[in-house]
């Protein structure tokens, strides 16, 4: 936690903390008196956004919908579409983009399609053009820089039939309950607050290994917050083998039940 949250803390008379992660996470900082671990309801978090998911979606097919948001994606060229949501103001290392970049840009990858929806690009400038400086060369991978409605937000999920988040750390993974409801394979760091998760979906589901390293003092997000701290705060480097090999046994489950 940052140490603004310390600060905040004397103004408060309760901190409910929805996950396990969470909670070791602020106790680190808050008083323990003031701090409940409240876990989430999760089956009441899945029924509700799968019953969402249930919901008329907006006309037109999803090549369309894709263009409509302005990605060049044709559907017909790749056996399946993997999604990765995340925000810039969350601290792009911390979400790691840059793993899943390099895996599609392998030999063998080439049919397989990777969105990257993100937001906030432009308050990131430097980040966010490092980004499309490195996908540009890349046909399989789709860059969104956009807030989009729910409901576009919804339908870009149904589109896609994987879920990646090779996280260094979350604190509740809500993307990646999100991907469950929705009824997508997922693939992420088992790492932070997703770990509390039972998975309610088909999936399938690949939790994959990591190993806790040093947080670089170079992030633009937490910069200042780790120059305040005498001792080094580590996180989650996902194994990149192991995530190579379940994004590519998803693949494979969808295309032989023809899912994709």
């Amino acid at each position: 936690p940052v140490p603004a949250h310390a600060e905040a803390a004397k103004y408060l008379d309760r901190v409910l903390a929805p996950t396990q992660f969470i909670y070791d996470s602020l106790a680190r900082l808050l008083p323990r008196q003031k701090l409940i671990y409240a876990p989430l309801d999760y089956r009441q978090l899945y029924n509700s956004i799968a019953s969402a998911s249930d919901a008329p979606v907006s006309k037109g097919s999803d090549q369309d919908f894709l263009f409509s948001l302005g990605l060049e994606l044709e559907i017909q060229r790749f056996k399946t579409i993997t999604l990765s949501v995340f925000d810039f103001r969350s601290c792009v290392e911390r979400k790691n983009p840059s793993l899943l970049i390099g895996l599609f840009s392998e030999p063998g990858m080439e049919d397989q399609a990777l969105i990257l929806k993100c937001s906030a690009g432009a308050s990131f400038a430097d980040q966010y053009l490092g980004l499309i400086e490195r996908i540009a060369s890349l046909p399989n991978v789709f860059l969104l820089n956009a807030s989009l409605l729910q409901a576009d937000l919804q339908r870009l999920f149904l589109v896609c039939q994987v879920y990646a988040s090779p996280h260094r750390s979350e604190g509740l993974g809500l993307n990646i309950i999100e991907a469950d409801a929705y009824g997508l394979a997922t693939v992420f760091t088992n790492y932070g607050g997703i770990t509390d998760y039972p998975f309610f979906g088909h999936g399938p589901h690949h939790p994959c290994p990591f190993t806790l390293v040093e947080m670089g003092k170079d992030s633009v997000v937490y910069q200042s917050h780790l120059a305040t701290l005498a001792t080094a705060v580590n996180w989650a480097e996902p194994d990149r083998q192991a995530f190579r090999q379940a994004l590519k046994e998803s693949m494979q489950d969808l295309t032989l039940s023809g899912r994709s």
